[in-house]
């Protein structure tokens, strides 16, 4: 049960522990997962995490540039908007429910 609660909240918090990660320094893909790994270890569902970066990628909040044979992730202006957002209604959430933040 501890796990399936720790899952589910992983997958909620992901866009803004990536578009985190990514805000401090562009980083390669793995790096990017072997960062989410040492954060959430087995609760993270790996076909979500590459999911979210698809998306942010897809959706024009991540850019991707191809250095000697590895894909570094950047996010752009628009993924620190995004970012910004989400961290707001992430506090706004905890705040709300009477949650330290």
């Amino acid at each position: 049960m501890q796990h399936r609660i720790r899952s589910k909240w992983a997958s909620v918090v992901l866009p803004i522990v990536i578009l985190q990660l990514l805000k401090e320094g562009g980083l390669d893909e793995w790096k990017v997962m072997d960062s989410l790994y040492r954060l959430f270890g087995s609760a993270l569902n790996e076909k979500d995490a590459q999911q979210v970066i698809k998306v942010l990628i897809s959706e024009g909040f991540v850019e991707v540039s191809e250095k000697t044979g590895s894909r570094e992730l950047q996010v752009n202006k628009e993924g620190l908007r995004l970012l910004s957002e989400l961290l707001e209604e992430y506090e706004t959430t905890m705040t709300e429910a009477g949650l330290e933040v």
